[in-house]
Order: structure tokens, then sequence, then C-alpha cells
């Protein structure tokens, strides 16, 4: 099944992309984002956050403009979806940030790039790539409220995927994470 990459647009994409397998340990992409957003959800609640996740357990089929509709109907503060990477070059690393296109002010920037250095910050092992703005995901283009995609690392790279899928690793990034959303929220309170 296919859905509008954007509001008020003909260009389809799959509604639910197949997600990347690892290349050593065959470590699926969809077990490491849950796991990480299930430690992710544990550090915000020891700062009274609420956090919605979509997604609890392996077998909830819901597309990205579903899960961007429901984060506007709740009016969530801010959107986060967890991604792992995969690359044709084996030796490709690091965890990489987008950002909605449509932003016109820095906040969604901001976010990005906090979330990213907490991340990166916190892991030491995973390099930082890149935040940058992007119309390739169809989650962020239908957000009526800052929203990012955090791709983790790379699963296609050997090193990178053994870090992971080490569950000890996923707190860390957990932590990592949390921190670069509390450091974006500190921030943009500031601006008000």
């Amino acid at each position: 099944k296919k859905e509008p990459i954007e509001p008020k647009s003909d260009t389809m994409v799959e509604r639910m992309r197949e997600g990347a397998i690892g290349s050593s340990t065959n470590g699926k992409e969809y077990e490491i984002t849950l796991a990480v957003a299930k430690n992710l959800e544990k550090e915000l609640e020891n700062y009274n956050f609420v956090v919605v996740q979509i997604r609890r357990s392996m077998d909830v089929s819901i597309s990205n403009v579903e899960r961007a509709n429901l984060a506007n109907q709740i009016e969530a503060d801010v959107f986060l979806q967890l991604y792992g990477n995969c690359a044709k070059d084996l030796d490709k690393k690091g965890a990489e940030t987008y950002y909605a296109e449509k932003e016109e002010t820095d906040i969604g920037k901001n976010l990005a790039e906090f979330v990213l250095t907490g991340y990166t910050d916190a892991i030491e092992v995973i390099p930082k790539n890149i935040a940058e703005k992007s119309k390739e995901y169809s989650a962020l283009n239908w957000c009526k409220m800052p929203a990012i995609v955090l791709k983790l690392g790379y699963l296609s790279n050997t090193e990178e995927e053994v870090y992971l899928n080490d569950a000890k690793m996923q707190k860390v990034m957990g932590k990592g994470i949390a921190s670069g959303l509390l450091t974006y929220f500190a921030t943009s309170t500031k601006l008000d």
C-alpha cells in the first residue's frame, strides 16, 4: 500500500518501509529501534515527560502518515522517529538526523542538532554525521509540530551493528537522546 508523501501531493510512497537487517548479526532494525525507544521513554518519564509511543510491540501496523496524524491529534510538542541506517558502502558509519524541509524557522534544525549531539556525545563510539532538512520522510512532512528522524547508526557497518544490538548500549542511547531533548526544551523555553 502507498500513501501521499506530504499533504496535497500526488507523489505516493510506501506506507511502511521494510526495515534494515544487520550485515553480520542479522539484527533487525525494528527490534533495535523499539528497544532504544523503550529506554528513552523510561529516561524521559524520570523528568516527568508524557511520552506517547506509537508502537510498543513488533506487531503494530501503522503507517508514517497515521503516526504523524496521531501526533497532530494529541498536539505533541515534538515528534521523534527512530531508524537504523544501511548503505552499500560497508565502511559508512555514523548517526544522522533529519527535519522537515517545510520548517521556516530554526526550531526543527535545533531539535535535530540537539538530539544528534546528545546521542553521539553519550554513545561516543558512533560518530556524529549530519543534521539536515529532508522531504524524504512522510511522517515529517505531515507533522504540525517540530519533527525529526534520528538514524541511530549503520546496520550495514559490522562495528556499528554490534553496538546497536547491545542492550547496555541501547540504554546509553536512550539516555543520550533524552539529554538532547532536555537541551532542546531548555533552550526553546528561553527563546519564547
